[in-house]
């Protein structure tokens, strides 16, 4: 569990450097922590060893802040949290150098025609609201999720694309590769589910148009090969079953599976949670950590 509690400050230190993250997601998850995982945080230290908190906003640079997240990792209080929060914020808003998010440093350029399937789309509740709140991170994590869900054919998945490039056209980035963003392979004999989960995890580093098509033509690929975890649920595929019947067929693959598969305690559940708020590569390795 310690190991567990070290991997959760460290990825939530990891987070205030992202600058796509926003205020309000930040605010989530430390009260998610704070209901969850409240062992987790320290109590508020400041003496000859540690450094007080300047709540003078004249004082508060990149200099600053930078040297209370040093301090935050040494002494990770709810108290120093929110107050890093509170300086991020004030410096993306004061649009200080090293605050600002990507989206506002480079312009995002689109290099795909729309396509057609997305006339009769309509977005899942969680897209939709993080589309209602533009919060970024929310909308790329719902799209990351969509890809994850093997009833959702390969137009769809375009058509989630348009729909939400035409609602928020800063989604994607430029496409860039880099060391810890590798290349696309379009060998079709390298595509395995190593590469798709890998490919994921170079999408939650740098959102790219090129490279969520990319993946969706994987992930089809591994459908037709019909790859164990690829393979869409048909019971999932009859909307017009009944909820009685959808929750026996539930019932029955449970009691099948009951001796394979273990179901997640509860501190386990509020782990997955907490990784999918978080969102990005920092979901991606809370996740992995949480499996491990």
């Amino acid at each position: 569990m310690d190991k567990k509690k070290d991997e959760i400050k460290k990825r939530f230190i990891e987070a205030l450097d992202q600058p796509e993250i926003e205020k309000e997601s930040l605010e989530h998850v430390l009260s998610e922590m704070m209901k969850d995982h409240r062992d987790v945080f320290d109590e508020y230290i400041e003496n000859d060893l540690y450094e007080p908190i300047n709540s003078d906003s004249l004082c508060w640079n990149i200099k600053y802040y930078l040297e209370q997240k040093n301090e935050a990792k040494r002494n990770f209080s709810q108290k120093r949290l929110d107050h890093l929060i509170k300086v991020r914020e004030y410096g993306r808003k004061k649009e200080l150098k090293g605050f600002l998010p990507h989206s506002k440093l480079a312009p995002v350029t689109q290099s795909h025609p729309v396509y057609s399937e997305d006339s009769k789309y309509t977005p899942s509740d969680i897209l939709d609201r993080s589309i209602k709140e533009n919060n970024m991170l929310g909308i790329r994590t719902a799209l990351r999720m969509e890809l994850l869900d093997m009833n959702l054919d390969k137009a769809t998945l375009r058509a989630a694309l348009n729909w939400v490039k035409k609602q928020s056209p800063d989604l994607c980035e430029p496409y860039v590769e880099k060391d810890f963003c590798g290349p696309m392979d379009h060998n079709l004999e390298h595509w395995d589910k190593d590469y798709f989960f890998k490919q994921e995890v170079y999408l939650d580093t740098s959102f790219t148009e090129e490279r969520f098509l990319h993946m969706i033509e994987v992930r089809e690929h591994l459908r037709q090969k019909k790859v164990d975890g690829f393979i869409p649920d048909k019971a999932r595929q009859k909307p017009h079953e009944t909820a009685r019947t959808t929750q026996n067929t539930s019932n029955q693959s449970a009691s099948h599976d009951h001796k394979e598969r273990k179901l997640p305690h509860q501190e386990d559940k509020n782990f997955i949670k907490l990784a999918l708020v978080i969102g990005g590569a920092i979901a991606a390795l809370v996740t992995l950590i949480f499996i491990l």
